[in-house]
């Protein structure tokens, strides 16, 4: 019985880690991880930012048991090399083409881990049965590698842009 109460403080321990104000993990990750996500070591954004250039990782997190319909996630994928703000942008109209029922905001200049980044927000329309989905997505480029950091959600509670900015800005890479 000791054994399993002491299992279930490290697993509450854990948990209530992922809301924590560091990383958990060393390279690329998020800071600011909201209460009730998990981390997931093998999660892959819903869209590939540049279908030409291979992803070399992807993780993130997403939200744990919650009882509705709606889904979160906090993904970051890695690309080789550094990409600029045209390239950025490029894709970007790709994509608005490809997917023409989300609405795209301005792409924004940000500094995210002292890093020049590009962000912009894209929101899906809702209908009679949901609210519709809104996701954050910043490219943060380093020299030899470029992030694609994206917060998507459908749970109203998370639709502020200014909320998933502060989480998405947050990113950062650790040794």
């Amino acid at each position: 019985m000791t054994r399993f109460i002491a299992a279930c403080v490290v697993i509450v321990v854990v948990v209530a880690g992922c809301g924590g104000q560091r990383p958990l993990h060393k390279g690329p990750d998020v800071v600011k991880v909201p209460e009730g996500f998990i981390y997931e070591g093998h999660t892959e954004a819903a869209r590939n930012l540049f279908p030409e250039r291979p992803e070399v990782l992807e993780r993130g997190y997403t939200t744990a048991a919650i009882g509705d319909d709606d889904h979160s996630s906090i993904s970051i994928t890695q690309y080789d090399g550094s990409t600029t703000r045209q390239q950025v942008e490029d894709a970007v109209r790709a994509e608005q083409r490809r997917y023409g029922y989300a609405s795209y905001s301005a792409i924004e200049p940000l500094t995210i881990d002292r890093r020049e980044a590009w962000a912009w927000t894209e929101t899906q329309p809702g209908s009679r049965w949901s609210h519709g989905a809104m996701t954050y997505r910043a490219l943060v480029s380093y020299p030899d590698a470029s992030y694609l950091v994206e917060f998507y959600t459908s749970h109203k509670r998370y639709m502020d842009p200014d909320r998933l900015r502060t989480v998405v800005a947050s990113f950062e890479v650790n040794d």
